[in-house]
């Protein structure tokens, strides 16, 4: 079947001059062997080969990756431990022994790595394996609505070093509360009633915090996209049927956008 040149993906014709190379390098390579005389090889005609590294015992796609702003370095938070991946190659070249970790990701520092568990948030230094700093989730003097073995989830933002603000989920009374916290004077505000664990995302340039959440407590889970606007203090929603529940939503980072998708595959904007 012929293919019309405009419909062929880039470097299409590229990719078969390169093939056509490296037939005519393997039939000189078939024919040296034949005449007794030494191998052919041309790295700069072979294709680019991709090594695949397998990694068993490890969860590395339950918590949501972080990636360094120079794209150098992966974070990812797996069960007790931090583990940082050099992009480039693929090699784990740091794992900082944390407890159980809720959340992680880079801060604005070369190294900087916020680390959330239920009692504190903690900045990991990964290239010389130390905190510099810690910011505890309740202080004495200030009442929370909930405690720390109550807390199921937290989310940091990226505006996280000048907001000094995180956002819990914590179970109460059956339901998967949403709470904002800020660590500077310790007030909780309410954001969603009853929400699905690890569905938080902030955007919009910090000002809009989005999560699956339900119609109803017996039917309806998962069904709506809440978006939480904290500049006008408004609740938006977006619903689907419960024959197709979103499993996923996110934020456009600087405008007030959001995209949802569901068990069946689609994607709703």
């Amino acid at each position: 079947m012929e293919v019309d040149d405009d419909l062929k993906l880039p470097g299409t014709k590229e990719l078969g001059k390169k093939t056509k190379k490296k037939k005519k390098v393997e039939e000189a390579a078939m024919e040296d062997e034949e005449e007794g005389g030494d191998d052919i090889t041309d790295d700069s005609e072979t294709e680019t080969k991709w090594n695949l590294r397998t990694v068993s015992g490890l969860d590395l796609i339950g918590k949501e990756v972080s990636v360094t702003t120079d794209s150098k370095h992966v974070v990812v938070a797996s069960g007790d431990r931090v583990l940082v991946y050099a992009a480039a190659s693929g090699q784990m070249v740091r794992s900082l022994n944390t407890g159980t970790v809720l959340a992680a990701v880079v801060g604005q520092g070369e190294g900087e790595v916020y680390v959330a568990t239920k009692k504190k948030i903690c900045l990991w230094n990964f290239q010389t394996v130390k905190i510099v700093e810690q910011f505890a989730l309740s202080s004495k003097e200030s009442k929370s609505e909930f405690i720390s073995s109550d807390i199921l989830d937290i989310f940091i933002p990226a505006s996280f070093k000048s907001s000094m603000s995180i956002f819990v989920t914590a179970k109460l009374a059956m339901k998967n509360v949403l709470f904002r916290l800020n660590l500077n004077t310790h007030e909780t505000n309410k954001i969603f009633k009853d929400i699905k664990v690890g569905s938080v995302h902030v955007g919009d340039s910090g000002n809009c915090v989005c999560a699956i959440g339900s119609l109803k407590e017996t039917s309806g889970r998962d069904a709506v996209v809440l978006v939480y606007d904290q500049n006008l203090s408004k609740v938006f929603s977006m619903r689907t049927d419960m024959e197709r529940p979103f499993t996923v939503a996110r934020l456009h980072p600087a405008e007030m956008c959001v995209a949802a998708g569901d068990k069946i595959g689609r994607i709703l904007v």
